[in-house]
């Protein structure tokens, strides 16, 4: 006896022709609709799981992280130190030097480093056009995840004159491929300059002996 099927008010015979399309359509339809499902539930699980990563510091990309450090009778260090002398005031004597504390190498001519360092001193190379204070510099040599690199050599001598209050620290930003750092830095749309209080800061620390 012939199997018949339904579709819509049209018996149709399963073992016809057009009855065994219809079943292979129906199997498609089914096989199709499974695999949505299953692509569907796989990508949720993905996304459930790639979230989760990124909130534990997981699935991110690698590269440097760098910061402005100082070089101090021969040791490196997050804060600049000034000593008192004999009239009243307080020098500093150091060298700028730049850490890598990413995953990534940085590589020679891959960026730039800012300083803003108020000084009484002509202007130098390393001064940016039109901003006596603002000094700037190509990033020549390469710095290796958890190493120290010295900038130039160049050799800074800061006073603070007696009866003077001494600012906060010493700012300072990079511009590289890779991003600015800190990755605070934020610029004024309207002047182009960078916003000080976004961009990183050597402190100073005033010895009184």
């Amino acid at each position: 006896m012939l199997k018949e099927r339904r579709y819509g008010k049209i018996p149709i015979a399963k073992n016809t022709l057009l009855g065994l399309v219809l079943q292979r359509f129906e199997l498609e339809v089914d096989s199709m609709s499974e695999f949505w499902i299953n692509l569907f539930s796989t990508l949720v699980a993905a996304l459930i799981i790639f979230c989760i990563g990124r909130v534990f510091g997981y699935f991110t990309l690698e590269k440097p992280d760098l910061s402005m450090v100082v070089k101090q009778k021969g040791s490196y260090s997050d804060t600049i130190i000034f000593t008192k002398q004999d009239d009243g005031s307080h020098v500093a004597d150091f060298q700028l030097a730049i850490e890598n504390k990413g995953k990534l190498t940085l590589k020679a001519d891959d960026g730039f480093w800012h300083t803003f360092i108020k000084t009484d001193e002509a202007v130098t190379p390393l001064t940016a056009p039109g901003e006596h204070d603002h000094q700037r510099g190509l990033i020549s040599y390469s710095i290796y995840p958890g190493y120290i690199v010295d900038i130039d050599g160049t050799q800074y001598h800061l006073v603070i004159k007696k009866g003077d209050k001494p600012a906060k620290g010493l700012p300072y930003f990079f511009a590289t491929d890779y991003g600015f750092f800190p990755n605070s830095t934020k610029f004024d749309l309207g002047t182009g300059q960078v916003s000080m209080s976004t961009i990183g800061l050597i402190k100073f620390e005033v010895k009184e002996y």
